[in-house]
């Protein structure tokens, strides 16, 4: 289960909670893409795990007031594509 950062460089953007994660296998490593709530408002952010017990957070991935994005689980011409719902700054 992965529970918000109450340390480090995270901790600040996820004070309020997180949600909703979104996984994707690539390249024989899972993503999760997840929301991160403070008073920043919301935020994409992004982590891996191996085993679902342990996650590496890789930090931020939007502006704040975005939010339910996830991975496309291969490359477009060589990329990565994230979607993504922008809410602007009324969230409710």
């Amino acid at each position: 289960v992965m529970s918000p950062a109450r340390q480090g460089p995270m901790a600040r953007y996820e004070a309020a909670g997180i949600e909703d994660p979104r996984i994707t296998l690539l390249e024989g490593r899972h993503y999760v893409v997840y929301t991160a709530f403070s008073g920043y408002g919301p935020v994409m952010a992004l982590a891996t795990t191996e085993d679902f017990e342990h996650y590496r957070r890789l930090g931020i991935i939007s502006e704040p007031g975005n939010k339910d994005g996830m991975l496309f689980p291969r490359k477009v011409d060589g990329r990565y594509v994230r979607f993504d719902r922008p809410i602007g700054n009324d969230v409710g």
